[in-house]
């Protein structure tokens, strides 16, 4: 992505991407909270004082509402690989001290990766899954946090990698049970090789039945998934 010449705007004191369908939202409606009405419904499976992974964080635009869920004594873990994306999610979560960001990828395993920018919106960039990347480690949700012991809600946007995700997510979910919010891309999942099934069967198989569908624009859906 080094060649892509990518502007990083400030208005209202919040850093958005020039350019990103997402950025322009948060600038129309002059905040960065621009999801809060679509996950108020999730509130009850994000308790104050409770813990939360935030997988493709991307500018913090979901980061910032469970941050303020969870409240000053809870925890939001916040995922992202992308060093244009992680640039403005470091400026907006700058005063959040419940917010931990973590600039990594997840995965099936400890590899590195490349980012291949394809569609003219950042927010869509996907990683290579050939293990000749260089520019992204990539590691697993159950290294990464083997250290908690309790884990509310997980939230994985990752642009066609959740399958690979879950894979590597095995123990930390059976451990700790959190709800899943999950994007279903068919698209996205395809350039990987794998469809929606993939990542429903991989839930169904740590006892995750489907609790709901939220959002989405005919392309893709986030779905809740809860353990038995």
């Amino acid at each position: 992505m080094s060649d892509i010449a990518i502007n990083i705007e400030f208005p209202n004191d919040i850093a958005v991407i020039a350019g990103d369908m997402l950025s322009q939202q948060v600038r129309d409606q002059r905040r960065l909270d621009v999801a809060l009405e679509s996950l108020m419904p999730l509130h009850e499976y994000i308790p104050v004082d409770g813990v939360v992974i935030d997988v493709g964080a991307y500018i913090g635009d979901h980061t910032l509402t469970y941050s303020h869920f969870v409240g000053s004594n809870g925890r939001v873990y916040a995922i992202e690989p992308n060093p244009i994306a992680l640039k403005c999610l470091r400026y907006n979560m700058r005063y959040r001290r419940n917010v931990v960001i973590m600039p990594i990828a997840l995965g099936s395993r400890a590899t590195k990766a490349d980012f291949i920018f394809d569609s003219g919106d950042v927010s869509a960039c996907r990683l290579t899954n050939d293990d000749e990347g260089s520019a992204v480690d990539i590691s697993t949700l159950d290294s990464q946090f083997q250290m908690l012991t309790r884990l509310d809600f997980l939230k994985i946007d990752a642009e066609g990698f959740e399958a690979m995700i879950l894979s590597g997510a095995r123990e930390t979910l059976l451990r700790l049970r959190p709800t899943i919010f999950i994007e279903i891309n068919p698209y996205m999942l395809a350039k990987f090789g794998f469809e929606p099934d993939d990542v429903y069967r991989r839930l169904e198989n740590l006892n995750y039945v489907h609790a709901g569908t939220y959002g989405g624009d005919g392309n893709y859906t986030n779905v809740l998934m809860r353990p038995k």
